[in-house]
Formats: C-alpha cells, sequence, structure tokens
C-alpha cells in the first residue's frame, strides 16, 4: 500500500527499489495466485457448529468466523479470503495454484451457515478457467450451472416425458422467506398468472439480492408482504393457487411438511428458542467481534 501511494504521489519507479522502462516488468513473476473469496448465501443455520481453516504450504487463510458464532444479516457477507499460491511460471504453475484452490476449499470445513464454496470450486473446475480463457461474461453466462450441478440429461428427459403425460389439479400454496430480510420489491399482483420459476418477491439481506420463485404455475390470490418491510425467516410472502402435477403429489406433501416444520421452529424463536434454519440473527442478538484463530502459510520464494 505504501508503494502504491508513492506511485500515485509521483515517485520514479528507479526511487521504489522497482524496475521500469519500456518492456520491462514493475515486479518479478515469481508464480501464481489465486483468490477465493467466500461469503454467506441463503439457507442453513444462525450459527457457525464447525470451523476449520485448511493448512499447508501456500495457503493462507484471512477469516472471519469461529466455531459458534453468529454472523449479523447486516454486515457484509464476505466472511473469508483463502489465498493459495504456487511457484513456477506459465500453465504448470497456473494449474498448480488451481488445483492446490480446488483441495483448499474441499478441507474449508465451515457448517451451520451457507457459503458459495460450491460455487467457487465449479468455477475453479471449469473447462474456461482451467484453459485460463475467462472473460466478463463468464458469471452472466454460466452462473446458473455454477450455482447448482443439474440433472443429467436422462434425469432432464424423464422429467419432460412425465410432465407430458401427468394430469393436474389446484393446491393452495404458500411461499415463504427463506431468510431474515428487508423486502426490496414485490414483482407479482394479485391475480396475475405466473409460471414455475417466475420471480414473485426480490429480498435483501447481507448486501445480497434473492429472488423468490413460484414453486409452480398457477395465479396469486394474495400478497402478504409490502416493499421496505422486514421479513423473518418462515413469514409468509405470496400465496398461490397453484396447478400441481398428482405425479408430484409427493412433492407437494413434502413441501408442506417442510412448511409445518419451518414453522414450528419460527414460534419456538419467538417464545426465546433458537431458529435453527434462520440464515443470519438481527440487532436483538447484537453484533459479536471476529476474533477467531486464522491460520497462515503463505511463504514466497526469495
Amino acid at each position: 500500500v505504501k508503494t502504491q501511494l508513492k506511485i500515485a504521489a509521483g515517485y520514479p519507479m528507479a526511487e521504489l527499489g522497482l524496475p521500469g522502462g519500456e518492456g520491462k516488468a514493475a515486479a518479478t513473476l515469481r508464480g501464481f495466485a489465486i483468490q477465493c473469496r467466500v461469503s454467506l448465501a441463503p439457507g442453513g443455520g444462525p450459527e457457525v457448529s464447525a470451523y476449520r481453516e485448511p493448512v499447508g504450504e501456500g495457503i493462507r487463510v484471512d477469516g472471519a468466523l469461529y466455531e459458534g458464532c453468529k454472523p449479523s444479516m447486516h454486515y457484509d457477507p464476505l466472511v473469508g479470503k483463502l489465498i493459495c499460491f504456487a511457484p513456477g511460471e506459465g500453465d504448470v504453475a497456473f494449474q498448480a495454484c488451481r488445483e492446490l484452490s480446488i483441495d483448499a476449499l474441499r478441507r474449508y470445513e465451515i457448517t451451520g451457515v451457507n457459503t458459495n464454496k460450491n460455487m467457487l470450486r465449479n468455477i475453479l473446475q471449469h473447462p474456461e478457467f482451467v484453459q485460463n480463457e475467462i472473460l466478463l461474461s463468464f458469471m452472466n453466462r454460466h452462473s446458473a450451472q455454477l450455482n447448482s450441478a443439474g440433472a443429467a440429461p436422462e434425469q432432464q428427459q424423464a422429467s419432460a416425458a412425465s410432465k407430458s403425460s401427468a394430469s393436474t389439479r389446484r393446491e393452495v400454496m404458500v411461499v415463504i422467506a427463506p431468510i431474515e430480510a428487508t423486502v426490496v420489491q414485490v414483482v407479482a399482483k394479485e391475480g396475475d398468472e405466473v409460471k414455475r420459476g417466475d420471480v414473485l418477491v426480490l429480498l435483501s439481506a447481507m448486501k445480497l439480492e434473492t429472488e423468490i420463485h413460484a414453486p409452480a404455475d398457477g395465479v396469486v390470490t394474495k400478497i402478504c408482504i409490502a416493499a421496505a418491510e422486514t421479513v423473518k425467516s418462515g413469514q409468509d410472502l405470496v400465496v398461490l393457487d397453484a396447478l400441481v402435477e398428482d405425479a408430484g403429489a409427493a412433492a407437494i406433501v413434502a413441501h408442506e411438511a417442510a412448511l409445518a416444520d419451518r414453522r414450528h421452529h419460527v414460534t419456538a424463536r419467538q417464545q426465546g428458542g433458537v431458529d435453527p434454519i434462520a440464515v443470519w440473527y438481527g440487532p436483538l442478538e447484537g453484533v459479536q467481534p471476529c476474533w477467531g484463530a486464522s491460520a497462515s502459510s503463505l511463504r514466497l520464494p526469495p
């Protein structure tokens, strides 16, 4: 940082001990480094139940979590920077650094809360990243694939076949908030006909926006919230008169069971208990300092 400030102030490169001039790099290339920015993601519980950072040659972790901590929804979701370094030049060093990052992510244990570790792993293993041919449009083109493994082609074909042959029936479905958040926008209106996957509500928590999608085709019969309102985990957002497949009755039963279970936990929290399905706790719980231990074993060659 000191060097950057001096460069901005107009100091010549020679006075800073850096090579300069045409065809000369400002610093000697000593290897490749990749930083994986680990962030909280919607889902999971309110408390970190287990936490362990990876250690080893070329691995550094700047972490903010610790076992037993309860991240607040009012702060940035970034909770860890995993930096991996591999010495050398060219593709050999790049691939070594990439593989070290994948292994370190695997050994970076964070349970109890959800994170984006799976997405980071998928990025590192994507063919475009492996070939070091990342463009600015990478996330826009591959976000769905990076965030979920997806069904196998045979499963997709079977699903399409069952949809074409299954009969349907009407079912009342309540769409609830998966996290404690602020309502940014209510996209759907009462009386709207929606398709499965259409965005109904846009929520915001920890500087992240979460789209709430329609779980099935249907008609919006009730809007339970308004823009700028703060909602709790498990709170009703939208009620649908949904058109569901009879073949998916088991899924509907599972949906209703999950809804009942979520309401049970929300009631427990309101009575002074702990809600194990909320993502982050609010201002009543206060802000706990992130004093957890952080390991660093990054060693650069001389």
